[in-house]
């Protein structure tokens, strides 16, 4: 505590307050109580102390900072009483808090709040807070705003990784900011975002300035060969109504330096005469090209389908089987696996198109393809290998197996229950199966294996059809 005359001098003070104002516990009586504190705050004490004494009701507490004789500084809070018509006091009585601790938090909050914290630049928030006073009067003051991209940083980051990339982009900064120097503001205000601020400067100055922070970019980064660049989008806020506006021109700039070459600095074009529908038609021609680019993608897609695919079964076709056979073949041979063939045939289909001519056998052929289909396993590959037949490859699958899936199918087709008079008994639609398997271990070849469920094929048909044979 500490009690000030009307002539500002002390009258009385604790020995808590004079080391809190100096260090020591001096005497301070007689001493003007606003020279206890550093140059800088001194009128705003008096200006306190005359407040308090021409009878104001509220007086806001004053914060003001004082220096002691080690030179530490410290903030010290003050609130204050008047009792000078008081015969016992006779003074202005003023309570004394120190602030130091708190302050120096606040501060280091507002700077953890202000500043990025790997490269030291303001960040967003505050590069936004201090673009934005642009526009504080409804007139934007002159300033040109710079957006800078580092080009291809996700490729860097990806072949030399992040520890790296954060070192590229402290090293970007620091040639950026001292490029700038004193002529304007500079942060970080993305990934690989930088942003500077350059008021009441010309075009031509601005230039310079921006064209030397790119140079300083490119060059090798220190014991390194690496270079990187860094391309320069700039918009002028007098063209701008608001700070969005003038930010969507500085990255619009900037893109359009990305697609012309990236590296340097481009002023911002949209306000130049018929800018506007140059800029619309490279949109569209650009959207065009889009399209064109997936249309193709489409055509490619369909034109492989279609390249693979029958189109009358919905099957994967012979050429597909042939494309296929010597991959499955060769990675059996390399695991030293089995692999299966069961190749069918619908019995007495010639005789069906004669009968029910070949539209309605087109339709039973596709209904007998989906019962095949339906029949396998995740995994087999069924392919229609000719006009009747239908071939089917099952990976890792020993005879036996091969045979169960087999049966299956067989089963499948006949439950279709499709009506066959102009054969013997049973008057359905039927299917012969023949199956084989690869011993890739025991030196079989591909054809031999087709080969193998063809005779078994043949085996089943003269034995009956509608049924099963395998080749040992």
């Amino acid at each position: 505590m500490v009690v000030v005359g009307t002539d500002a001098a002390v009258r009385h003070h604790t020995r808590a307050a004079a080391l809190m104002l100096t260090g020591s516990e001096i005497d301070l009586v007689g001493r003007l109580f606003p020279s206890l504190f550093a140059p800088d705050s001194q009128d705003g004490v008096d200006g306190f102390l005359r407040r308090v004494t021409g009878g104001q009701e509220e007086i806001t507490p004053l914060e003001a900072a004082c220096v002691l004789a080690a030179g530490e500084v410290r903030s010290i809070e003050m609130t204050a009483v008047n009792l000078v018509a008081s015969p016992e006091v006779g003074g202005i009585v003023i309570s004394l808090a120190d602030r130091t601790v708190l302050r120096t938090a606040l501060e280091a909050a507002k700077r953890k709040a202000d500043f990025d914290a790997l490269t030291g630049l303001f960040n967003r928030r505050a590069f936004d807070e201090y673009a934005r006073d642009l526009f504080k009067a409804g007139i934007a003051a002159p300033a040109y705003v710079a957006m800078f991209d580092v080009d291809q940083m996700k490729r860097y980051n990806d072949e030399y990784g992040h520890e790296r990339g954060d070192a590229v982009l402290r090293c970007v900064a620091e040639r950026l900011s001292a490029a700038v120097g004193t002529a304007g503001f500079v942060a970080r205000v993305g990934g690989d975002e930088f942003a500077a601020v350059l008021p009441n400067i010309d075009r031509a100055a601005a230039r310079r300035i921006l064209e030397t922070a790119c140079r300083a970019i490119q060059t090798p980064m220190q014991g390194s060969e690496l270079r990187v660049s860094a391309t320069c989008g700039v918009a002028l806020s007098t063209v701008a109504r608001h700070w969005p506006g003038l930010m969507h021109r500085a990255e619009a700039a900037l893109y359009d330096g990305k697609r012309a070459k990236r590296g340097g600095v481009f002023f911002y074009r949209g306000d130049q005469p018929g800018w506007d529908q140059r800029r619309q038609r490279e949109r569209d021609a650009l959207l065009a090209a889009e399209q064109t680019v997936v249309d193709l993608r489409s055509d490619v897609v369909r034109l492989q389908h279609e390249t693979r695919h029958d189109q009358r079964t919905g099957l994967l076709n012979a050429a597909a089987f042939e494309e296929d056979l010597p991959s499955l073949h060769a990675l059996a041979t390399r695991d030293g696996a089995s692999y299966a063939i069961v190749l069918c045939d619908i019995d007495f289909f010639h005789n069906y198109n004669t009968r029910y001519l070949y539209q309605t056998a087109n339709v039973t052929l596709r209904r007998v393809a989906d019962a095949i289909n339906e029949a396998c396993r995740p995994g087999d590959r069924v392919y229609r290998y000719g006009g009747e037949e239908v071939i089917i490859t099952l990976r890792n699958t020993a005879l036996r197996e091969a045979c169960e899936v087999g049966e299956r199918i067989r089963a499948a087709v006949a439950s279709l229950a499709l009506p066959h008079d102009s054969r013997p008994d049973p008057h359905v639609v039927t299917i012969s199966v023949g199956v084989a398997a690869a011993d890739c271990g025991a030196c079989a070849t591909a054809p031999g294996v087709i080969d193998a469920a063809n005779r078994a094929l043949i085996v089943a048909k003269r034995t009956g059809r509608n049924r099963v044979d395998s080749a040992a």
